[in-house]
């Protein structure tokens, strides 16, 4: 299948490309040849292969989401050097003292 050069402006439309005269030449030749390769490989015998296996998310393990706590909020917010209010380390961009 070759490519009209009207497909490969409605292609370069949608994808908001701007082409000249001799870009669109040049993509209808290699959209061409793109194309011959996939007819190629349609012609190949796959009678004989079996279905390829992939992992799928049900064939995954997971672990299980469990929600933890931190082990001390104080020995936590010990080691910031961001200020602390009510309890809370202090980011200047979000939290204002009042």
């Amino acid at each position: 299948m070759i490519p009209t050069q009207d497909q490969v402006r409605h292609v370069a439309k949608l994808a908001r490309l701007h082409l000249t005269d001799e870009e669109v030449q040049m993509y209808q030749n290699q959209l061409a040849g793109i194309f011959g390769y996939i007819e190629k490989l349609q012609e190949v015998d796959i009678s004989s292969v079996e279905n390829a296996k992939h992992a799928s998310r049900d064939q995954m393990i997971l672990r299980k989401d469990e929600v933890s706590m931190p082990d001390d909020a104080e020995k936590l917010l010990a080691v910031t050097h961001q200020e602390i209010i009510g309890g809370h380390i202090a980011i200047p961009a979000i939290m204002k003292k009042k």
